[in-house]
């Protein structure tokens, strides 16, 4: 397991429904998928029977999801949350993230052309992006004290391990 980061943000229990009680979703008819409240997203296994609620309503009301906004007070995004979101063309993070973890976004095939990453984040795991579409170009703050980005590729913060070569396929 080979992931950049200090330490990760520990895992907050998921009640029945896999969500955790400090956190709700909702999506609109314009297709934006929000994340609100405080603390983490939960992670999910790789079974591909396992639902997450949003896509279940997404299928549900015929709604593509084309915008994610994960606000602010969400302190980690959970392993597979967000995998397989392939109609996913804009990305919002909020600056309260701290930790994207193992495959969060993997397999999206999406549209996303620029991720902009959080100025607080600290962990990124092993193939967070892997396979999320035709991305040109991360960006992080200049400010993040563990990662940093050149010419739109992103890096660890001593520019000894090319991470964007993980993400961009």
């Amino acid at each position: 397991y080979d992931s950049w980061y200090k330490e990760p943000v520990p895992t907050e229990k998921a009640t029945d429904n896999n969500y955790t009680e400090t956190l709700s979703w909702e999506l609109d008819p314009d297709g934006v998928l929000w994340i609100k409240g405080t603390g983490a997203l939960p992670d999910y296994e790789e079974e591909p029977n396992e639902t997450r609620p949003w896509l279940e309503a997404s299928e549900e009301k015929g709604i593509a999801i084309k915008k994610l906004v994960i606000g602010d007070g969400v302190t980690r995004i959970g392993k597979r949350c967000f995998i397989k979101m392939g109609d996913l063309e804009e990305l919002e993070l909020a600056d309260s993230i701290k930790q994207i973890d193992i495959a969060a976004f993997s397999d999206c095939h999406s549209n996303i052309r620029k991720v902009h990453l959080p100025s607080s984040l600290e962990f990124l795991g092993d193939y967070a992006f892997n396979q999320i579409g035709e991305v040109e170009e991360f960006s992080i703050s200049d400010s993040n004290e563990h990662f940093k980005t050149e010419d739109g590729v992103l890096y660890d913060k001593e520019i000894m391990k090319l991470l964007g070569t993980f993400f961009i396929m």
